[in-house]
Parts: C-alpha cells; sequence; structure tokens
C-alpha cells in the first residue's frame, strides 16, 4: 500500500479576537456618547418651553430692629447769660460825682426792700421800691408823693409814720431809726430861715447836713451850732436823694455787682444786674436746616469733649440769616437747659461748644423695620411678612407669614411697626424687603 502522508495541521489566525473585542468596546462607547450627548438634546417642545422660563424668584431679607429713629444735626454753640435788668444810678446819685467806698452786695446775693445796696462817699445809698427816683432832698415840712412814698416805705418795713403825706417829726423819728437799724446815722440840717439882719440866709440842708455814718448828730428839737446872731437853729433829719436808689422789685436776685470799691458815679454806670435769667445757649445753622428745626425739638450740649451730655430743648429758631454773636452768620437757635440744675456757666469767648440736635423722630428706642418691607392690602391696611419661626429655615425655600402692623413714625427709610400679633415680629426677625430672581 503506498504510504499515506500525515495530515497537516493548520495554525489558528491571531489578532481575530482582539479585533472583534475592539469593535465591541466602540460600539458601546458610541451608544454612550449618543445617550449622553445626543438624547438630553431631543426634547419636546412643551419640556423645552418649561426650561426656557425664569426661576422662580426669592425672597430679600432684612432685620427688624428696635432702634432709636431720629435724624441728628451736629452744630457749633455757646452759653450765654440770660436776660437781666440793669440798675443805674439816679440823677442825684450820678450830680454827687462821688466814689464807692463800699459794695456790700456780690453777685449772687439778694437785694430787698430797704437794703444798703452801697456807700458812696462813705454815705448809705438804699435800696426802695419806688416808681420813680427821688427828686429832690427830702426835708422838714416838705409834701407831695415823694413824702408819700417814702412813708409806705418805712410802714412796709415796721417803721414810724404818719401817713399824712407831710415829711413830719413822725416820719423824721422813723427815719432815724431805719438808718439806725442799718448803723448809720441819719443826716440833720437846719430848717430854712428867714434872712435878717444880724443872720445870714439859710444854708442848704446838704450844705448844713452834719452827719452820715460817723457824723455828729444833734438830737432833733435840740440846739445846734450858734449862728452870728445869737439864733441857734434848730436840726431836722432829712433825706438826701441821692440816698435812694429805685429798685424794680421788693426782692430781686444780683446776677452781677457791675462796679467795686473805687468806682466812680457817671451817667453811663450801670451798679449792678438784677433777676438775671438762666443762661441759655446760642447755635447757628445754615437755612436749609434751620428749616428742618421746630421750637421743642431736644438737643445735648457737649461741656467738654468726652463729657456727659446735657439736655437742651429748642426755644426759638430765626428765620432769617443774622450775625450771631460769637458763631459768625446764620440762622439762630436759641435753647434752654431742660433741667436748670444742669445749667452751664458761660462759654468764654473765642470757644465754641459742640451740640447735637435731634430734628425728627424719637429718642427712647422702637421696634422697626425697612420702609419697604411695608405691604398694603387693599383695605388700607398694612403688614410685614416674616419668615416664621422654626418653619422652613436654613431649606432652601424658608417659609413666610403675612403679619398685620401699625406703622408709626418714618424716619431715614425706617418705619416704626406696633404688631397686631404680640411677639409676631421681635428684634432679629427677618422680614422680606423685596424679591430677586
Amino acid at each position: 500500500m503506498p504510504e499515506q502522508s500525515a495530515p497537516t495541521r493548520q495554525r489558528p489566525r491571531r489578532g481575530r479576537g482582539w479585533w472583534i473585542g475592539g469593535v465591541v468596546v466602540i460600539v458601546v462607547l458610541a451608544c454612550f456618547l449618543v445617550a449622553w450627548v445626543v438624547l438630553p438634546a431631543l426634547k419636546s417642545p412643551s419640556q423645552a418651553a418649561a426650561e426656557a422660563l425664569p426661576p422662580p424668584p426669592k425672597e430679600v431679607t432684612a432685620k427688624a430692629q428696635v432702634k432709636s429713629l431720629a435724624s441728628q444735626i451736629v452744630l457749633r454753640g455757646a452759653v450765654v447769660a440770660g436776660p437781666s435788668t440793669p440798675l443805674k444810678p439816679s440823677d442825684a446819685l450820678i450830680a454827687k460825682a462821688g466814689y464807692v467806698t463800699n459794695a456790700p452786695l456780690g453777685s449772687g446775693s439778694t437785694i430787698n426792700d430797704g437794703d444798703v445796696a452801697l456807700e458812696v462817699n462813705g454815705d448809705p445809698v438804699f435800696a426802695l421800691t419806688w416808681p420813680f427816683p427821688a427828686y429832690r432832698d427830702l426835708t422838714d415840712g416838705l409834701s407831695g408823693p415823694d413824702v408819700v412814698q417814702l412813708q409806705k416805705s418805712l410802714a412796709g418795713l415796721g417803721y414810724q409814720q404818719s401817713g399824712t403825706g407831710v415829711f413830719d417829726a413822725s416820719t423824721q423819728a422813723g427815719l432815724r431809726q431805719f438808718y439806725k437799724d442799718r448803723g448809720y446815722k441819719a443826716p440833720q440840717a437846719a430848717a430854712p430861715q428867714a434872712p435878717t439882719a444880724q443872720a445870714p440866709a439859710a444854708q442848704t440842708p446838704a450844705g448844713q447836713a452834719q452827719g452820715a455814718k460817723g457824723g455828729v448828730q444833734a438830737p432833733s428839737g435840740t440846739s445846734g451850732s450858734t449862728t452870728s446872731g445869737g439864733t441857734t437853729p434848730v436840726l431836722h433829719t432829712y433825706l438826701p436823694a441821692a440816698a435812694v436808689l429805685p429798685l424794680p422789685a421788693s426782692s430781686a436776685a444780683v446776677t452781677e455787682l457791675k462796679v467795686a470799691v473805687g468806682s466812680k458815679m457817671a451817667a453811663d454806670t450801670v451798679l449792678m444786674l438784677l433777676n438775671g435769667g438762666v443762661n441759655t445757649v446760642l447755635g447757628a445753622v445754615t437755612p436749609d436746616k434751620a428749616a428742618l428745626i421746630k421750637a421743642g425739638n431736644a438737643a445735648v450740649l457737649e461741656p467738654q469733649p468726652g463729657a456727659a451730655g446735657v439736655p437742651l430743648v429748642v426755644s426759638a429758631v430765626g428765620k432769617d440769616t443774622t450775625d450771631v454773636p460769637g458763631l459768625g452768620k446764620g440762622n439762630r437757635l436759641d435753647f434752654t437747659f431742660q433741667d436748670q440744675a444742669s445749667t452751664q456757666p458761660v462759654t468764654p469767648g473765642g470757644t465754641t461748644l459742640k451740640i447735637t440736635l435731634t430734628i425728627g423722630g424719637k429718642a427712647t428706642p422702637v421696634l422697626a423695620v425697612p420702609i419697604t418691607a411695608i405691604f398694603s392690602n387693599t383695605d388700607g391696611s398694612t403688614f410685614v411678612r416674616v419668615q416664621a419661626s422654626g418653619n422652613g429655615q436654613g431649606s432652601a425655600t424658608p417659609a413666610f407669614k403675612n403679619v398685620t402692623v401699625t406703622v408709626g413714625q418714618v424716619v431715614d427709610g425706617w418705619a416704626e411697626i406696633t404688631p397686631g400679633e404680640a411677639n409676631a415680629v421681635v428684634d432679629g426677625s427677618e422680614v422680606v424687603v423685596g424679591l430677586h430672581g
């Protein structure tokens, strides 16, 4: 038999399996790409329209606050002396052209009817509540309105007088005691006498006066010096016109003593200032600011930097621009001290003090929200939208509720509110002031 050849062995084709696997991977990736990129782009018209709408608006909130609603103006001012009444010498005292030899009263004291106001040339000057100045020396036997006024003064002070309107012995006795009780001797002079061949004409009372303080006084009704004719004149008590200083009231406070020992009496002399009012405060502002200020507005004066403020109240607002003393030009503001016990001394010349003026609102803190947080109902009532406590806080869509409020004062963009529901809005509550998105 012929020999058969051994069958040949075929080798498997290498690389075919890898090719198939690669194809599978490519197909899978293509499907994934289609699913990720192409399919999302395939949307229905309604779905596309819905996705084109803007996102729903979200609430913008702000915190309610307990705060003082007040607008303020800061200005410069000065403390000035209050109004007072000047006490001037009478014409008789000016005519005396004397010098002050004693000033027993001082600033801050009280001058009363019958007090010694001054001594001029050593003679006392009495404060008496007369409605007119003494216009003549009152001597024995005179009568008139000045005598009547003296008798009223003596009677009011508890001294003897006749009440007849005549400067008689009874009235002179009361006047002598009046002088004595104040440490002086009443002046005396001889009564006027008709001239004779033996005796010269009588001198004026002032020329024959023998004594003010420290002078020699002859008792009324006794003999005095002997004249060349041998007649002994009788001395009578008299009241010099220069001894009377008319007082506008039976009692007055001496705000400031304007004279001192050595001062000379003259027509322009001011002896003292009486009944000075409490010191006040002046300020000056521009016309636009003055238009915002009203009498009654509260203010605070800073006596010195860093010191506690002193409460003031606006008493008057100037309508026109003027020259305000010590403060330059502006609309004048007048202030009074809210508490007289805290009245400050007059500001030295050339210096000013800081004043903070409240022109609107209340200094007392109130519950307030931004004015944009106030919404209105159709019936005119007002409400705020408050983030509900413990409901939705911290979530993407916090919950809000409407709270009815009563609106009070509105100052600088903030409104005072009173919630209709207790504790529905408190300090720190989040309230809606607008929407965004």
